[in-house]
């Protein structure tokens, strides 16, 4: 079955000759209708869509495409106003065709370039399936489903949005929809910094998104326990003790939280979420030294001792997309900033410093110096879904999408205009 859909391609007709309709009965003279000028009117053409293989030039160097063309040579062609016997119009229609065959003329809607730009393989175009659409309100439209990946191309009949009955927002004329799995399981693992694994987790059932678990990733921040440090002093007739409390972290003051517990998740409002919960330990060292008096030799007696006190790591961001840049050098962006991070840790335990103590000591040391240090790692550019946009997609004279508005309530949005100036 031939799936190919039909386009209506209407023009107005600024100047031409006139057609009339004549008949010839046996040898007798022709017998003609009076000439209907055909200036002002309007031609109509329908024109099944194409797709076409081909190559185009990119930068000097020869790229393969695919494209969705009109090719007015293989239209049919009717005039407004004008009422024309079956014959002539058989006639008309053959001389307008035959003037296209010498004279061809094809619209190019739209190309996908097929060559290998800098993307992430996920994301590496292979084939499209094309389909119009006429939405609830009344809006024409052209769907592109495209294939990535090596993945087989989707039957003509699989080609339709779930409950997305206008893809284009009034006021957008370009709408990019990547579903879920690509995001979660290709995009952002490639997007993150140096040092940090995500994997993607498959939500078990065919209506929900995907999330991001983050395998391997830590920031490090200073613990420094000395402000629990603290005297005690005993006395008795004739004498006494004075000891002295250190506290330090075992390893070092310089701790890595290891965040192998937090998850990247879509919001309904297109905002990642980012964040987790894990219960853990941490060891510190209590050092003491005990001196009494009065005492004439070995009056100091030092010793150590080791604890650990549970507490559950919480960390909460909302990493908020934007577009940045211009023309071809757009991307898609998160930004965050410290005070859109949340780090706190929940004490439990018990020790000699009292874990309420060394909760709040860990809690004021983390609380100043995390949030920043995970903003910075939270903030990047998928990078490939821009290149994707500006890169694989290719319209007519240069265009390109400006793109205005991304977000991931579920699959990926991108939203846009073209740039119809050539660049």
């Amino acid at each position: 079955m031939d799936h190919r859909p039909t386009a209506l391609l209407r023009m107005r007709l600024l100047d031409g000759s006139s057609v009339q309709s004549c008949t010839r009965y046996g040898g007798g003279p022709e017998d003609c209708d009076p000439p209907d000028v055909v200036s002002g009117e309007t031609l109509t053409a329908a024109i099944r869509l194409q797709k076409v293989a081909g190559k185009v030039t990119v930068d000097g160097v020869d790229h393969n495409v695919l494209t969705v063309t009109l090719d007015m040579g293989q239209g049919a062609f009717t005039v407004s106003n004008i009422e024309l016997d079956d014959a002539t119009k058989i006639a008309f229609n053959d001389a307008v065709k035959a003037y296209f065959a010498y004279h061809p003329v094809q619209f190019v809607i739209n190309r996908l370039d097929l060559t290998n730009v800098p993307v992430t393989d996920a994301l590496r175009p292979n084939d499209f399936v094309f389909r119009p659409l006429r939405t609830p309100a009344g809006n024409d439209i052209l769907q592109l489903f495209i294939m990535t990946g090596g993945r087989p191309l989707l039957e003509y009949s699989q080609a339709f949005l779930n409950d997305v009955p206008e893809p284009l927002p009034l006021g957008q004329s370009a709408s990019l929809m990547i579903r879920s799995q690509v995001v979660f399981q290709n995009v952002l693992p490639a997007s993150m910094s140096a040092g940090w694994t995500l994997t993607g987790e498959n939500p078990g059932g065919q209506h929900r998104a995907w999330t991001a678990r983050v395998t391997q990733g830590s920031v490090t921040g200073q613990v420094n326990l000395s402000s629990l440090n603290h005297r005690e002093s005993q006395s008795w007739e004739g004498g006494g003790s004075i000891t002295d409390y250190t506290y330090s972290v075992v390893g070092g003051n310089d701790v890595a939280w290891q965040l192998a517990f937090t998850t990247f998740t879509c919001q309904s409002d297109g905002q990642l979420s980012y964040g987790g919960s894990e219960v853990k330990t941490v060891a510190y060292n209590e050092h003491w030294c005990i001196t009494s008096y009065p005492c004439f030799w070995d009056c100091t007696t030092c010793g150590d001792q080791q604890y650990s006190s549970s507490y559950t790591a919480v960390v909460r961001a909302s990493l908020p997309l934007s577009i940045t840049g211009s023309g071809r050098d757009q991307r898609v962006s998160i930004a965050v900033t410290g005070k859109a991070v949340e780090v706190q840790g929940v004490f439990s335990g018990s020790g000699p410093c009292k874990s309420d103590s060394l909760g709040d000591q860990v809690n004021q040391q983390i609380r100043a110096q995390l949030p920043a240090k995970l903003a910075d790692k939270l903030s990047f550019s998928p990078t490939a879904i821009t290149v994707f946009a500006l890169k694989n997609l290719l319209f007519p004279q240069h265009n390109y999408i400006c793109l205005n508005t991304s977000a991931i309530p579920g699959d990926m949005l991108l939203l846009g205009t073209f740039d119809e100036k050539p660049t």
